[in-house]
């Protein structure tokens, strides 16, 4: 019956640690593997008995050792959580042992009261470990720090439950020293539940960063499409879709005074002809960026079309507007100083409420031709 216990405490303990690891190899490898290697430890302990060898020493030599070895075989990590988790998996097996033996001990250590007692306990063992295995895999998954004194704490503990319960006796033969189990046991309970507690603590604090990375990506790619849907590539400015949203937009307030400004480069057509298209396209884009150094963020600008602009600004005054047009001609000589071709631009306005925005581009531009034809003239 001893030696079946044994077994089932290998069989128990190198199951909730494969639980409780990721594998190096598949899942089916590692169950051949696992099945494979109970049986001949099983074998071979049998053997050593049968030759005369004490229980420990065979169960040292067959199971506690190689079952090391073999589960840091099956690991994927084999660094400090690897460490960490054999120890600990080893000393709830051992404390399963521990209690069933101080259970026995009303029982004058009856051999059928510890069987049934540790297989109890290990039992209840696995089912907890069932349950909690997706919880310590998330830990060990995520958390990256602080393995190495968590496996060097659980060593220190593994050496000294080892010295307390067996030097220089083992400690669960004498009833006077049962309440000291016990209250190791709660201890080391406690231990445990504070390392869970700070793990989980350790993961929230990931998965809230990873979460507000993961905003932060997602706000820069709605950027990204918005980009690509709203803005001119070319000149930085908002394009035509943003420029028909727009004006979808001012249904909601068509009692809001607005500005309208047409605004189109001169010659651009034959500034393509005669240099190319890289030139109209350097030129249309110092003219956006003229723009956009000229008027606010409050007031829109869009490109409508090859070289159209359009700026629509809200409740500004005749002052106001006059004062952006000598800012645009004073720049507008800093663009001519730039290139080897002569550089106009037309432009016109109009003023009036977001209900007649349409009749109000229609006026701007005309008087944005009007102007064209007089720098023909």
């Amino acid at each position: 019956m001893e030696k079946i216990l044994d077994f089932m405490v290998l069989a128990t303990t190198m199951s909730v640690f494969l639980m409780h690891m990721d594998f190096r190899y598949n899942m089916k490898k590692v169950i051949t593997l696992f099945i494979s290697f109970g049986v001949i430890s099983f074998v071979v302990y049998s053997l050593l008995l049968v030759e005369g060898f004490e229980r420990t020493v065979a169960s040292s030599v067959c199971f506690s050792i190689p079952s090391l070895f073999f589960c840091l075989w099956m690991a994927k990590y084999r660094d400090a959580r690897f460490v960490f988790t054999f120890a600990i998996v080893d000393l709830i097996g051992m404390t399963a042992v521990i209690l069933g033996r101080c259970i026995s001990i009303p029982f004058d250590y009856d051999p059928t009261v510890v069987f049934v007692a540790t297989v109890t306990l290990l039992a209840l063992y696995f089912a907890g470990a069932v349950k909690f295995r997706h919880h310590y895999l998330e830990v060990l998954r995520t958390v990256s720090r602080g393995w190495g004194n968590m496996a060097l704490a659980a060593i220190l503990i593994y050496i000294f439950t080892l010295v307390l319960v067996g030097y220089p006796s083992p400690l669960y033969t004498r009833r006077e020293y049962v309440p000291v189990i016990l209250i190791y046991i709660a201890v080391f309970a406690v231990f445990l539940k504070v390392l869970y507690e700070a793990a989980r603590s350790n993961i929230n604090v990931y998965i809230e960063k990873m979460e507000n990375e993961n905003l932060k990506m997602k706000l820069e790619l709605n950027q990204v499409y918005y980009d690509m849907a709203y803005v001119d590539r070319l000149t930085g400015v908002k394009n035509r879709n943003a420029f028909e949203a727009y004006l979808e937009d001012l249904r909601n307030d068509l009692n809001k005074g607005i500005i309208c400004v047409s605004l189109d480069i001169d010659n651009l057509k034959h500034v393509n002809d005669e240099i190319g298209h890289h030139a109209g396209d350097a030129l249309i884009q110092k003219f956006g960026y003229l723009l956009t150094a000229v008027f606010d963020s409050d007031e829109s600008i869009f490109r409508i079309g090859g070289d159209e602009f359009v700026v629509i600004a809200e409740n500004g005054s005749d002052t106001w507007l006059f004062d952006k047009f000598r800012k645009m001609d004073c720049l507008s000589e800093t663009i001519r100083n730039e290139v080897e071709f002569p550089f106009e631009y037309a432009r016109g306005m109009s003023k009036g409420n977001a209900s007649e925005i349409r009749t109000l581009l229609k006026q701007a531009d005309a008087a944005m031709y009007h102007d064209k034809e007089r720098h023909k003239a």
